[in-house]
Order: C-alpha cells, then structure tokens, then sequence
C-alpha cells in the first residue's frame, strides 16, 4: 500500500491534483498491476548481463532490396517509353 500511495501521490503531482481526488478515479487494481509489472521489469533490467555482440545483417534483406530495385526500373522505363 505504501507503493501505491506513493505512485498515487507522483500522479497528483503530475496532473496538479489532490491525491484523495486521484484515489477516486483511477482503478486501483490497475495501478496495483502496474506498480507489479515495472518492479519485474525493474527486477530483470537489475539481473541482466549486458554483452556487446555485432549482429550481422542478413543477406536477404540485401538480395530483396537488389531484386526489387530492377523492376522498378523496369517499370519505370516502359512508363517512358508510352
């Protein structure tokens, strides 16, 4: 409860509101859930192992792009030529 205070009290802030009058709108339960989630992501984000690895670009992406740029030009030259 003392999270969800506290999460109420920086959307008060937030929207130059009084906490009690944000108590009376927003779903609690969601809040709750939300406060849940972030701590998990919050957890994995703390525990992960940052490694740096090159990811290296597929040839297919290249070979589509390489493929396509033909036909356009294709069309565009019997376009010309009407």
């Amino acid at each position: 409860d003392d999270e969800f205070n506290a999460e109420v009290k920086r959307i008060a802030d937030a929207y130059k509101m009084e906490p009690e009058k944000v108590k009376s709108i927003v779903d609690a339960d969601a809040v709750k859930k939300d406060l849940a989630v972030n701590k998990a992501i919050d957890l994995v984000k703390d525990s992960a192992e940052v490694t740096e690895k090159k990811v290296k670009k597929t040839a297919s992406k290249s070979k589509k792009k390489a493929e396509e740029a033909p036909a356009e030009n294709a069309e565009e030259a019997s376009a010309d030529e009407e």
